[in-house]
């Protein structure tokens, strides 16, 4: 009896973290009203795909990865696009690097339960640490690093990804042109209970030029910027 009562103790823990997980992870988002200029496009576009804790990557989802000039890989559709931006950033004298094109399952994998364990050798419980993890490194299977349509850049003079990123020459040039090239600044400051991730100014989205140039002006995020089209 004892070891049954130890195994159903057991199992209500479990579920408890769970649930715990789940609420943690729902976003708040309110919808708000398209705008007159508002873009005519259907949601199930390949380029408007919603990945996130709440929409991971569907099973039948493939596309074939291509490579920037600097020999990365990313889906092949946005290599023009992505290739056309870091030369045009060039020739406004910033030179952006991208240090993370497409990331495999298993390298998202890996990077995430890393991040878990340096949090737990710090003293945090594994559900504290799978928490303050999945703030910063998207959970393998929700990450649209695996989908090949987004990248995370900076440069030479700040290497570092952090909040300052934002306010140096790469991020400033990022965020005045990335919509003319179809890019936008995906997880923004500010918009972190409707994204689920901290502010990133280094990482950056493609979906198209009008759609992006829509969600830069309107200061939307992706997840808004699709429930209005549903």
């Amino acid at each position: 009896m004892r070891k049954r009562r130890k195994k159903y103790n057991a199992a209500v823990a479990f579920i408890v973290v769970i649930m715990c997980m789940i609420l943690w992870y729902l976003p708040s988002i309110a919808i708000a009203e398209p705008e007159g200029d508002f873009p005519d496009q259907d949601p199930d576009e390949w380029r408007l795909i919603l990945v996130n804790k709440q929409h991971p990557i569907p099973n039948n989802y493939i596309f074939e990865t291509g490579r920037i000039h600097n020999g990365l890989m990313v889906d092949e559709r946005i290599t023009g696009a992505l290739d056309d931006m870091l030369s045009a950033a060039k020739e406004d004298g910033v030179l952006l690097l991208v240090i993370s094109p497409y990331r495999s399952r298993e390298k998202q994998q890996r990077l995430f339960d890393e991040k878990v364990s340096r949090s737990m050798r710090h003293g945090s419980s594994y559900l504290d640490a799978f928490r303050e993890t999945a703030q910063a490194v998207t959970i393998p299977g929700s990450s649209e690093h695996e989908i090949g349509l987004a990248v995370d850049l900076t440069t030479k003079k700040h290497i570092t990804l952090d909040a300052a990123y934002a306010d140096s020459e790469g991020g400033i040039w990022l965020k005045e042109h990335c919509a003319e090239y179809g890019f936008i600044l995906r997880y923004p400051e500010g918009k972190e209970d409707i994204t689920g991730i901290e502010f990133e100014p280094w990482h950056f989205r493609y979906v198209g030029k009008e759609t992006a140039a829509y969600i830069m002006e309107h200061d939307l995020t992706l997840e808004e910027y699709v429930g209005m089209l549903r």
